[in-house]
């Protein structure tokens, strides 16, 4: 929230909550103008990039191996579900609940493959 790019977002937040017109036309036109690698969505997609760079099934494997504490089991899989959510609703909003489901669905399929 700090980040120069998303104050264009926030103006226009409260542009909506104040019923400003001009604030939001303004602000409306700053995030347009934003190029691509700045808007929001970029932001969410760098992020998963960076998330997943360097992923490696077998790295999974040897923390599993080497085990998690009865303490840990809760919290990865609340992290899992949370994550596995907000992936969906950031989907949803960007391609609509159709080809969220197709999406979800295929990559499903995809893992399932051997």
């Amino acid at each position: 929230m700090r980040e120069p790019e998303i104050r264009p977002y926030v103006d226009f937040f409260r542009a909506q909550l104040q019923q400003d017109v001009s604030l939001r036309e303004r602000a409306a036109q700053e995030i347009k103008n934003l190029p691509l690698e700045l808007r929001y969505t970029a932001r969410i997609i760098r992020a998963l990039q960076w998330g997943f760079a360097d992923f490696d099934s077998e790295n999974i494997r040897i923390d599993k191996e080497l085990g998690f504490s009865e303490s840990d089991l809760p919290q990865l899989d609340q992290y899992h579900f949370l994550r596995a959510r907000q992936f969906c609703l950031f989907l949803r909003a960007l391609c609509g609940t159709e080809k969220m489901k197709r999406i979800m669905a295929e990559a499903v399929e995809y893992a399932e493959q051997p």
